[in-house]
């Protein structure tokens, strides 16, 4: 038989059609761009900055696991700090904080961190972030030696998650940051920012 059963327009396939209609009045009544009205924007779409806070950070004598898979790893105890900014001020709390860096042979160092955040309010902030920190060999070098290097003659990145139950606090369990990172003698010094 070669016409085609009628019956078989009752399939799945016929019913594609009106199905995409009635999804397309969904979206209508939800004021949501029908699908085929809806476009993917050909210029790059801007990424807006907010600063967030400056953090300052001490750290005590590296724990020192040796060579692993992934690099040489020091486990940095982060013992105290501040931070400040138009929004929060507080310390990071000691004994729940610490880097778990990673060394390449060129020195470059890859961060793994969890700080503890208390604010002047009592809230208490899970701040996580990995970063990279890396530049010329040279650089490098002095910064391991605890010289004070301008931070322009480095490279010094983090990206950001927070974690809290803090009632007025809740919007940074939503959002992502970024951070500019130094290293002065002194201990590590980071600016804060939130994507927007």
């Amino acid at each position: 038989m070669t016409d085609m059963d009628p019956a078989a327009s009752d399939g799945p396939e016929a019913q594609a059609p009106a199905d995409d209609r009635e999804a397309d009045l969904d979206l209508a009544a939800a004021g949501i761009p029908a699908r085929e009205e809806a476009e993917v924007l050909d210029i790059p779409l801007p990424l807006n900055l907010d600063f967030m806070f400056r953090l300052h950070l001490h750290v005590g004598t590296p724990q020192v696991a040796g060579q692993g898979p992934g690099g040489e790893l020091r486990i940095m105890p982060v013992t105290g700090g501040h931070f400040a900014g138009p929004r929060l001020r507080g310390e990071v709390l000691p004994g729940t904080a610490a880097d778990w860096l990673r060394l390449d042979p060129d020195g470059t160092a890859r961060l793994d961190v969890r700080l503890t955040l208390r604010t002047e309010g009592g809230q208490v902030i899970l701040m996580s972030y990995t970063g990279v920190r890396t530049g010329p060999e040279k650089v490098l070098a002095r910064l391991a030696h605890g010289e004070a290097v301008p931070a322009s003659e480095y490279y010094f990145r983090t990206a950001i998650r927070f974690e809290t139950g803090g009632a007025d606090l809740l919007w940074m369990n939503r959002v992502i940051a970024v951070g500019t990172g130094q290293r002065p003698p002194e201990g590590p010094v980071y600016d804060v920012y939130e994507v927007r």
